[in-house]
């Protein structure tokens, strides 16, 4: 588990994740949309039970 953690604190937390825009279609492509997203990890809590972020939510 100490490795997991290792890993996750080195490369994970305190990092933002993008996702690349997907361009998709609806009613056989007469509508079409984009999406892209983006999550930050930070605030890593762990216990000897596993461990857990906390994410903020916009409001």
């Amino acid at each position: 588990m100490k490795e997991i953690i290792n890993f996750i604190e080195a490369n994970v937390d305190g990092k933002t994740l993008f996702t690349k825009e997907l361009v998709y279609e609806l009613e056989n492509g007469a509508l079409q949309g984009v999406y892209s997203d983006q999550i930050s990890f930070s605030n890593l809590k762990y216990s000897q039970s596993g461990f857990q972020w906390c994410i903020p939510v916009p409001i």
